[in-house]
């Protein structure tokens, strides 16, 4: 495995170097990660697909079992949002604005970053406000309105569910613009 901590694949847990290290591409925004004008074959998939980054952001939501979590650039209101998913060392804190290198990808067209393994803690203590967006932003698939906002931690007021669950445990909810899961 790769023993470099400032590596793209680096792996905390190997202890002989293999010679398998890359590196960042260099530092950008999450905007500059998420934004395409192009719907393209599936759903406005990143131009950045697979390719290694340096960015910054706010940690806005952790998941309690499994090592993911999102983060948000507070100086753009869109496409400011993005998923790091199976984070492979200590999880950072909420409110904690980091810089972490990790590998740009689309999984199911959800823009996040994987491999990641290091970060560094910039600030700690902030807060992220909620964008407000209606259900009806969401409600038909793919579109540039939800893509916009995907990864960012909204708010949406005066909703009621309109389905039961499914075997998923997952349902339809809508505040009179559009039904959406």
């Amino acid at each position: 495995g790769c023993t470099d901590a400032s590596a793209c694949n680096y792996n905390p847990y190997t202890t002989e170097d293999d010679g398998s290290c890359f590196y960042p591409e260099g530092s950008i925004s999450i905007f500059d990660i998420q934004y395409t004008p192009d719907q393209g074959e599936y759903c406005y998939e990143s131009v950045h697909d697979q390719e290694c980054w340096t960015t910054s952001g706010t940690v806005t939501a952790k998941n309690p079992i499994y090592s993911n979590f999102y983060i948000q650039d507070e100086s753009s209101n869109s496409y400011a949002g993005i998923y790091v998913h199976g984070y492979s060392a200590t999880l950072p804190n909420l409110g904690q604005n980091i810089t972490l290198t990790a590998t740009v990808n689309e999984y199911y067209s959800l823009t996040q970053l994987i491999d990641g393994a290091s970060f560094s803690v910039n600030s700690s203590g902030a807060s992220v406000e909620p964008t407000d967006i209606s259900t009806g932003n969401l409600a038909n698939g793919c579109s540039a309105a939800g893509e916009s906002v995907e990864s960012m931690l909204v708010r949406i007021n005066n909703v009621v569910v309109t389905t039961t669950s499914n075997e998923f445990g997952e349902w339809y909810v809508s505040d009179g613009s559009g039904s959406v899961m």
